[in-house]
C-alpha cells in the first residue's frame, strides 16, 4: 500500500557536526538506489547551497554501512514509494 505525499521533518541540531545527504529511490519501501553524499561544511552552516563531495572522503566506511541500513529501515517502515532524501548527522563516539 502506497502512502502519498508523505513529509516528515525530524531535527536536533549537533555543533560542530559532519552532514551527511541520503538521496534515495524506492519502491513499495524497498531502497532500489541511494547516493550518500558529505558536505564539504558541517551541519547547519550551509542555506541551501552547500559544497558536496560524492563518494564521501571523510566519512568511515562503517558510517557508511550503518546510513545505507537506516535508510532502508526508514524506507520500509514509511512505505516510500518515491525519491526521498535525508540529511544525517553522524556523532562522534562518547567515552564513557
Amino acid at each position: 500500500m502506497f502512502r502519498h505525499n508523505i513529509r516528515s521533518l525530524v531535527s536536533k541540531f549537533f555543533e560542530d557536526s559532519k552532514e551527511i545527504e541520503v538521496d534515495a529511490v524506492a519502491s513499495c519501501g524497498r531502497v532500489l538506489a541511494l547516493a550518500v553524499v558529505e558536505h564539504v561544511e558541517n551541519a547547519g552552516v550551509h542555506s541551501g547551497d552547500a559544497t558536496l563531495v560524492i563518494p564521501p572522503q571523510r566519512t568511515f566506511p562503517e558510517v557508511i554501512r550503518n546510513i545505507e541500513k537506516i535508510t532502508a529501515r526508514i524506507a520500509e517502515s514509511l512505505t516510500l514509494p518515491d525519491p526521498s532524501t535525508s540529511n544525517i548527522s553522524p556523532r562522534a563516539p562518547t567515552s564513557k
